[in-house]
């Protein structure tokens, strides 16, 4: 206590997951819990622990690989408009996991992408794609 007020220690989102390594870097994770109280939810928290562990998320990685982005961004099979708050994930066989959470709900599903669980806010949709990793890909003849 000083000067007579309590002083409240503030809580980040990563901190209340069970993999806050995972989080501390997104977007989501650097909320208080005093800033949004949609988005620090016991079911996003509980989602975004889930999601660790179904999709076997070993790491986040800050951007979107260039191949990637040359793949799917520069041929025109993402749209742009669709995306918000998106994250990047890799899973154990390195494969990529791109999350987005839209608040717009008249946004269609994507091809290639599904919805999953609400992992930003209680009031947006989470749609989830994975990319199996180049090297993982299998070569045809």
């Amino acid at each position: 206590m000083i000067g007579g007020s309590v002083i409240k220690k503030k809580v980040y989102n990563y901190e209340l997951t069970k993999y806050p390594n995972n989080y501390n870097w997104c977007y989501w994770g650097k909320f208080s819990n005093n800033n949004n109280k949609s988005n620090c939810d016991s079911l996003i928290i509980n989602n975004r622990n889930k999601f660790i562990e179904e999709y076997n998320i070993i790491k986040m990685k800050g951007k979107i690989p260039k191949y990637i982005e040359k793949e799917y961004w520069d041929n025109g099979f993402i749209d742009m408009d669709f995306f918000d708050h998106v994250e990047v994930y890799q899973d154990n066989e390195k494969n990529y996991i791109i999350i987005n959470s839209p608040y717009d709900e008249t946004k269609n599903i994507l091809e290639g992408w599904k919805e999953i669980y609400k992992m930003y806010d209680t009031g947006a949709r989470t749609f989830m794609k994975k990319i199996i990793k180049k090297s993982n890909r299998k070569k045809t003849i």
